[in-house]
């Protein structure tokens, strides 16, 4: 309903993670931040990342390099997104 709050949620595997600024054309659904921390999990990595004045977890394969205060593109594709009002 037009007005009210709205909340997206994303499982952390659904958003990518992207150092490079030409990496937004997601359709629009594109968020920069800056990386918090990486966790190492075995197979995966946990990235941490600060957009605005949230946190959002990321789960991204264990190979990728992210250090700590480096700015990122976070994105994801609709399909993925779950909007609830309440």
């Amino acid at each position: 309903m037009k007005g009210q709050p709205l909340f997206l949620i994303l499982r952390p595997e659904d958003i990518a993670i992207n150092a490079r600024e030409q990496e937004r054309a997601c359709n629009g659904n594109a968020f920069e931040g800056d990386v918090i921390e990486t966790i190492y999990l075995g197979n995966l990595l946990e990235c941490r990342v600060r957009v605005g004045g949230y946190e959002v977890n990321v789960q991204i394969d264990h190979y990728e390099q992210f250090a700590p205060q480096q700015r990122v593109v976070l994105s994801f594709a609709p399909a993925h997104g779950l909007c609830l009002t309440e």
